[in-house]
């Protein structure tokens, strides 16, 4: 403000001057310069001062006014002193003008190159300079003090400019020249300023634009460079045009303002700077802005923009917040790279990314948008090298936009949509999509290595490639799509329902789900193994095709699949687990190898296809159906069975051909059949058969097994049907031959069975049942050719089970055939029964005896056996007056019944007067009551339900949440409805999320808040937390990100009792590997992370997760800790034997206790596996010099010895890099070479021994054949004795054995 007002004094002295006089020219008296010149020998006028107001100075002889222009000419230096008003001023080269008051120019101002203008004022009112007209300094400029300058028209600077004080400038300004602003001065400017091809630079120093007529322009190639300062923009334009503005260990801040960088101009924000904008627009237009070391930025209420292949770079530690506003990019390129980050907080869609643009984060780099994200016009995000990408908000993606990660973590806290042909890849990183994953036709999602959470669900219109990946879904997985997908070595674990239609390929990949998998596609398997607990549905059209696949039907889950739908199955099994069910509705095609295993339910109604080559039936073999469970063949429509018929293939014509001719006598059967041309054990399992046709090509029976056919249902092979100890029972028919050596016929229920073929029986312990009922319905046996009983070895039986009400004379044609072959029966058992209490009396006879007071015989035919009923003694009639007091009796009773339902209130009144009576004598022994009287008053208790209590105040019932004799106790707060037991006070149930039998526990982190009361075990989990029964554990302890080792402190080890091995061992490793990481090369350090990563996650998952409440078994955290090295060190994206020796030397070194034990040469089972699947050895020699005065210093000194060890130097000898030792290390290798074999030699300190201690890595120099240990060992061992002839001075020790 002062500078303000000064200049308003100034302007109305200055207009208020009288210029009446003429213009004058007044230059400077060159007469006295050559005057002094003459005087001087050595040119000393080049150190003469003349003041300005000295009048012999000018010429004419008169010091200048407002009507002189004012000419200096070379080689004078003037200082002006006092207050100086003239019309215009020019200084020559090689001269000086000091000013150091006010300075009033009316017209023009110039300096030539060559001259130098000082500002140098004692104070700010001093320091004014006022100009009328155009200036222009070509000469040199430094100002001191404090100085202001006001040009009415334009002030061009194209010479040096010095600031070593306060310049305040409120005018046009042009710089072209050199800047250089000294330790706390200060550029303040109030109107537009433009730097044109110049080079300035500030330290420690402050600019400041102020004002909205004051606009900042840097262009043509100009550069800006502020170290230690401070850059200032307020309600200004700053404009930047093939320029650079750098800031090193400064501050920008712009405010209220509007910035353009255009045409590759570029701002650089270095060296622990900070740049702040706060509500301006700041458009970058094919240029460039860099933070860089440790630098940061604050973007607030502002809009950014980027155009035309604009970059935003964040470099090694920067850090910069995008505030409340707008961040939108245009064919434009973001990277934020070693350690940087990006946070941007703001609203619904505060960051948008259009027309190509690339963002790419890199190396340990962190993106962090709070809000919505959109990519359009094949915009991009690359995540890199450790990175991570965390959006609290939506992402989505149009018009071929990508996201790309390798080796990074993606974060995002809602949904990933894909629109318009956009994609996401990702490499050897990790995906949390806090959401919904929606995918839209014609977009793809590739995953490989990776790990992809997706708490919400997956709607897929497109294509998902997956390969070597965990794909995690709290929800379900939809699929309707054209494109197709392809699932490969992965792993899907789907908590919701999965529905997939289209066309998907799995190759080695399990799937695993808690719900539903319905296909409505074509599902194609390569080695695919599915594990359901729901329903897994074929639908109608849709296919299923497995190679080598393994489906599991879990507890209470459903394999059902339509009529019209297709599976086809080789070298398949099928495993239905008990309370699984298989609905079969369709054909299942099967080629060799393909096998169902059967504990739950099989309802099948179709046919089970082998499409064997040429017919050989030799290869159904190498298949089979195992039936331990229920299988059971239903009835389906002859609609049905003719659609599937006009399906088949022709291979299987011939054997229904064949199947229709041996089923004469079922015709009503005919039009219901099955087939199933894989061999059938039915291994102690139910084969029901009910109402349809079912043919086998080979059968099978064991272990107690049964057959059981009702409603006519019928059952025919190829081969004979072998039942071996088990069961036939029902009614309906076999087509073929039987082998039988269990039992036919079933107790206590007649059957009917046709035999259209032979029964053969074929052990001792076979029987034929025969029951015979009170109505005189019986088991029937039809043998329709022939009955051998030559196996039975005179031990067959033959039982009877007759209703002990059959008391009628009769003949039972039980058993029918053609013929008959070997002996009779050994033994005949008659037994008898009745539909209550079983069996009631036994007894064998041989030929005939008495049941039920009837004569009883077998009588055996040429083709038939019955049973005969003679000489049936009726039993004695009840006397008729025993049914009419049973009448009597019938009706006494009903009227009583009457009675007690018209009384009832009564009898209730009673029965509570004695109940309360008996809880009283309880209380109180010394008092008796002859009666108890419910009474209603204000005597009774409060919460007695409707006032109500006995004369003891004991109440009737108790009214809302109270319990107890006198209802004074309240029901706990969380039962529900407030309701308790009356006695007890334990709640029926609680409310929503709560638990125990009087709701004190608390259901944490249910789904829904909902638990069981009982054991307070969640029925799943709410999003983000995990665990079996309580939802205890957290999602980074359930999802590892292993980034350090505190894992196993804060997850791990809190959930396990008593288990010092985890933090002793599993996290002291951890971290021993971690601090080694630096020393290892690039393969070895991700190699390490990986792995880090892998233990925690591999742990996590088997142990932690799956552990009941949460309490994990510290064996079995030891146990799953070393069982899982293997796959670890060895199946991640760098293998352990793909690592430089080195790195393998010194990742055994560090494995003491979990690879190794106390040599290196002795691995324990870890370190052994390792080492034979990656074909080294790990050696170890020990080199110790024979003089005895350093054995001396081994034993006296060990510690200082220790740390001559590592710089390799005993007594002044380096054993490390002398001689001696790479003799040794070349001898060996010399030998190896020949057999195509090297050691690699690692120095390391050992803990058993002070010598200097080698690891020797043993290893194939081609890979093409594996090492031959024991042709090594001997070549060493020979070497070595051989070098040691050479070299006396020393003693070698090779894998603990002295050379």
């Amino acid at each position: 403000m002062n500078f303000i007002l000064l200049f308003l004094i100034f302007l109305i002295i200055f207009l208020n001057v009288d210029f009446i006089k003429s213009d004058v020219i007044k230059t400077t008296n060159l007469d006295l310069l050559k005057k002094i010149n003459n005087s001087n020998d050595n040119n000393s006028n080049n150190s003469l001062i003349y003041n300005f107001s000295n009048d012999l100075l000018w010429k004419p002889n008169l010091k200048p006014n407002i009507t002189d222009n004012v000419i200096i000419d070379s080689g004078f230096n003037i200082v002006m002193d006092q207050s100086i008003k003239i019309k215009s001023l020019e200084i020559k080269q090689n001269s000086s003008l000091l000013i150091k008051d006010q300075l009033r120019i009316k017209d023009n101002f110039t300096s030539e190159n060559g001259s130098i203008l000082i500002f140098d004022a004692s104070s700010i009112d001093n320091g004014t300079m006022v100009i009328g007209g155009d200036v222009n300094l070509y000469g040199s400029i430094y100002i001191e003090s404090y100085f202001s300058i006001y040009s009415v028209k334009s002030l061009n600077i194209y010479g040096e400019l010095n600031l070593g004080g306060l310049c305040y400038i409120n005018s046009y300004t042009k710089f072209s020249g050199f800047q250089n602003g000294l330790y706390g001065s200060m550029f303040i400017f109030t109107n537009d300023t433009e730097f044109n091809g110049n080079y300035m630079v500030l330290d420690t120093s402050l600019m400041d634009f102020i004002g909205s007529d004051c606009n900042y322009l840097i262009s043509n190639g100009s550069l800006s460079t502020l170290i230690h300062s401070i850059l200032s923009i307020l309600e200004t334009t700053l404009q930047l045009t093939k320029s650079k503005l750098i800031l090193n260990e400064s501050i920008q801040i712009i405010k209220q303002s509007n910035v353009s960088i255009n045409m590759d101009s570029a701002i650089n924000i270095h060296k622990n700077s900070t740049l702040k904008i706060d509500n301006t627009e700041f458009i970058i237009d094919g240029s460039t802005l860099v933070f860089e070391y440790f630098s940061n930025g604050t973007i607030e209420n502002s809009i950014f923009k980027l155009y035309n292949k604009s970059s935003i770079l964040f470099y090694n530690g920067s850090f910069v917040e995008v505030k409340a506003g707008q961040m939108l990019l245009f064919d434009s390129y973001l990277d934020i790279f070693n350690g940087s980050e990006l946070v941007i907080n703001g609203t619904f869609e505060n960051f948008r990314v259009y027309n190509q643009t690339a963002v790419e984060i890199s190396h340990l780099g962190k993106c962090s948008i709070i809000g919505r994200l959109n990519l359009f016009d094949k915009s991009s995000f690359k995540c890199k090298r450790g990175s991570v990408f965390l959006i609290n908000g939506t992402l989505v993606h149009y018009h071929n936009s990508f996201i790309n990660t390798t080796l990074a973590s993606v974060y995002l806290n809602g949904d990933l949509i894909l629109k318009d042909e956009s994609f996401v890849q990702s490499v050897d990183s990790f995906f949390n999509i806090n959401g919904n994953l929606i995918m839209e036709m014609n977009t793809t999602l590739k995953i490989k290595n990776s790990t992809f959470i997706v708490p919400g669900s997956i709607y897929l219109n497109s294509s998902i490639i997956l390969n070597s990946s965990f794909l995690y879904l709290n929800g379900s997985f939809i699929a309707h799509t054209d494109s197709p997908s392809n699932f490969t070595k992965s792993v899907l674990n789907v908590t919701g329902e999965i529905y997939l239609d289209g066309v998907l390929s799995f190759n080695e990949t399990l799937i695993q789900t808690n719900s539903n998998f319905s296909i409505g596609g074509d599902i194609i398997g390569n080695k695919l193994k599915i594990s359901t607990f729901g329903h897994f549905i074929i639908e109608k059209n849709a296919s299923f095709l497995c190679d080598g696949c393994t489906l599991d039907i879990g507890k209470k889950g459903e394999f059902i699949y339509d009529q019209y739908s297709v599976i086809k199955l080789n070298n398949t099994k099928i495993n239905i687990n008990p309370l699984g069910i298989v609905k079969s509705y369709g054909v299942m095609h099967v080629i060799h190898g393909t096998s169902i295993t059967n504990v739950g339910n099989f309802e099948h109604s179709s046919h089970i296809y082998h499409n064997h080559i040429n017919g050989e039936l030799s290869l159904l073999n190498e298949s089979i159906i195992r039936n331990k469970g229920n299988w059971k063949c239903i009835d389906i429509n002859d609609t049905t069975f003719n659609n599937i018929n006009n399906n088949n293939n022709n291979n299987n014509n011939n054997n229904n051909n064949n199947n229709n001719n041996n089923n004469n006598n079922n015709n009503n059967n005919n039009n219901n059949k099955s087939q199933i041309d894989l061999p059938f054990f039915n291994d102690g399992g139910v084969l029901d058969i009910s109402g349809s046709h079912t043919f086998f090509k080979l059968f099978y029976q064991d272990n107690n097994g049964k057959i059981s056919l009702s409603n006519n249902g019928s059952i025919s092979s190829i081969k004979p049907l072998i039942l071996n100890n088990g069961y036939l029972i029902g009614n309906g028919s076999i087509i073929g031959t039987v082998n039988m050596s269990g039992e036919i016929g079933q107790q206590y229920q007649p059957n009917q069975l046709n035999i259209n073929g032979d029964l053969h029986f074929s052990s001792e312990n076979s029987k034929i049942i025969i029951t015979i009922d009170k109505d005189q319905s019986y088991t029937i046996i039809n043998v329709n050719q022939t009955l051998n009983l030559t196996k039975c070895n005179n031990s067959c039986e033959l039982i009877f089970y007759i209703h002990q009400d059959m008391i009628n004379n009769g003949e039972f044609e039980f058993l029918k055939y053609n013929s008959i072959v070997g002996s009779n029966f050994s033994s005949i058992k008659f037994q008898t029964y009745n539909t209550n209490d079983g069996i009631e009396n036994k007894e064998t006879i041989s030929n005939s005896s008495f049941i039920n007071g009837c004569k009883v015989s077998i009588k055996k035919g040429q083709r038939s056996m019955a049973l005969m009923f003679n000489s049936c003694m009726e039993r004695k009639s009840i006397p008729v007056y025993t049914y009419i007091f049973s009448a009597v009796g019938v009706v006494c009773i009903g009227l009583l019944v009457s009675l007690a339902i018209q009384n009832r209130h009564k009898i209730k009144t009673k029965y509570l007067q004695w109940k309360d009576r008996t809880r009283e004598l309880k209380y109180n022994n010394s008092k008796s009551f002859s009666s108890i009287n419910f009474i209603k008053g204000n005597n009774c208790p409060v919460h007695c339900f409707a006032g109500g209590c006995n004369s003891t105040g004991y109440c009737g019932s108790c009214s809302g949440a109270w319990w107890g004799p006198t209802c004074d106790n309240a029901c706990p707060v969380h039962c529900f409805a407030g309701s308790c037991n009356r006695n007890t006070g334990i709640c029926g149930s609680c409310q929503t999320g709560w638990s125990g039998i009087t709701c004190e526990i608390q259901c944490v982190h249910c789904f829904a808040s909902q638990c069981n009361q009982k054991t307070s075990c969640c029925g799943s989990c709410s999003t983000g937390w995990y665990g079996n029964c309580t939802c205890s554990i957290s999602q980074e302890c359930a999802f590892p990100s292993g980034n350090n080792c505190n894992w196993y402190s804060s997850c791990l080890e809190t959930s396990t009792q008593d288990c010092p091995f985890i933090i002793d061992t599993m996290q002291s490793k951890c971290q021993e590997y971690q601090a080694l990481e630096p020393s290892l090369s690039t393969m070895g350090q991700k190699w390490s992370s990986y792995v880090r990563t892998c233990l925690q996650n591999v742990l996590a998952k088997e142990v932690l997760v799956p552990s009941p409440s949460g309490k994990v078994n510290c064996e079995d955290a030891t146990s799953s800790f070393f069982n899982d090295h293997l796959d670890c060190y060895l199946k991640g994206p760098i293998s352990f034997c793909s690592l430089p020796y080195t790195d393998m030397g010194y990742i055994m070194l560090h494995g003491a206790g979990i690879l190794v034990s106390k040599h290196w040469y002795e691995p324990i089972i870890t370190g052994a596996e390792l080492k034979f699947a990656c074909d080294v050895n790990f050696w170890e020699t020990v080199l110790t010099p024979s003089t005895p005065e350093e054995n001396n210093l081994n034993e006296e000194d060990p510690e200082k010895l220790w740390l001559l060890n590592n710089n390799g130097y005993i007594n002044g000898h380096n054993y490390l890099f002398d001689d001696p030792f790479n003799s040794l290390q070349i001898a060996i290798n010399n030998t190896l070479s020949v057999y195509d074999m090297k050691i690699t030699f690692m120095q390391i300190p050992s803990s058993i021994s002070n010598n200097i201690t080698s690891m020797l890595v043993l290893s194939n120099t081609t890979r093409n054949e594996p090492i031959d240990s024991n042709l090594a060992q001997s070549l060493l061992s020979s070497t070595i004795k051989n070098w040691l002839t050479e070299n006396p001075n020393y003693f070698i020790s090779f894998n603990g054995q002295d050379q």
